[in-house]
């Protein structure tokens, strides 16, 4: 009886040869599809840090139909801006001023009245009472119209606007000693020597205020008053002995002394 050769049942076992297959881990190639990128979200109209600009309108008392201001309101809230800070002080034009003021300046000496009209002018769009540069000049072009009292008005008028404006104190020094109003002006000199002790005209106006208390004697001399002469000029020597003018003025002052009504003023 032939032998049965055992069959050799499969088994169920897992094999351990390795796989050819690749093991399954993530791709690095770059992607060529678009990113899709969640919209941040949108602010909220309550939110106190949002910058965004609400279209919806905040004063409903000021709008037209259907939420939008109509140009009716636009023109009624324009219309309604003062041009004044809270004091009620006039808010003007700096650049219309300057404008006006340089076009007068290139006129000034050759057609006084025509820059007189240009300072007017600037001065309706000056801030406040005014602007002290357009009265300064204006007090310029009054002088060359051979308008005195007007160019003291307009320097006086500077100086109150601005009381550290020293060439509106020479200037109005300078008239005021024309007119010999000689305290006056010894008073406008003296006010820009303390107020500017290293400015550049300080040694001008100290000469300007020697000069007018020698002409306070010179102008009593000229009226036939020779006390009152020989009493300005005595008093101008002691305070200036070392004037250039000194040794004349002794001079002048003996001969005072020695006229007809010199003799009769010293005994």
């Amino acid at each position: 009886m032939p032998e049965v050769e055992p069959t050799i049942e499969p088994t169920l076992e897992p094999t351990l040869e390795p796989s050819l297959e690749p093991p399954a881990v993530p791709s690095l190639e770059p992607t060529l599809e678009p990113v899709v990128v969640a919209p941040p979200a949108e602010p909220s109209a309550s939110d106190p840090l949002s910058l965004e600009p609400s279209l919806e309108p905040t004063d409903p008392g000021v709008t037209g139909g259907k939420g939008e201001e109509s140009v009716d309101d636009i023109l009624k809230q324009l219309n309604a801006i003062k041009l004044d800070d809270e004091s009620g002080t006039k808010l003007g034009d700096p650049d219309k001023v300057v404008n006006l003021m340089e076009e007068g300046n290139a006129i000034v000496h050759r057609d006084p009245a025509g820059a007189l009209a240009k300072y007017r002018e600037a001065l309706k769009y000056a801030d406040g009472e005014g602007d002290p540069d357009v009265f300064f000049n204006m007090g310029i072009a009054h002088k060359a119209r051979g308008e005195t009292d007007r160019a003291i008005a307009a320097y006086e008028k500077a100086i109150q606007l601005a009381p550290e404006y020293s060439e509106a104190h020479n200037n109005l020094g300078n008239l005021l000693k024309d007119q010999k109003r000689f305290a006056e002006a010894i008073q406008a000199y003296q006010r820009y020597v303390t107020r500017h002790p290293a400015g550049p005209d300080w040694a001008a106006a100290q000469q300007a205020i020697l000069d007018t208390e020698f002409l306070i004697g010179q102008n009593h001399r000229q009226e036939g008053l020779h006390r009152e002469a020989r009493e300005a000029w005595q008093e101008f020597l002691e305070k200036y002995p070392l004037d250039p003018r000194s040794q004349e003025l002794m001079v002048t002052i003996g001969e005072l002394c020695l006229s007809p009504m010199g003799l009769s003023l010293v005994t």
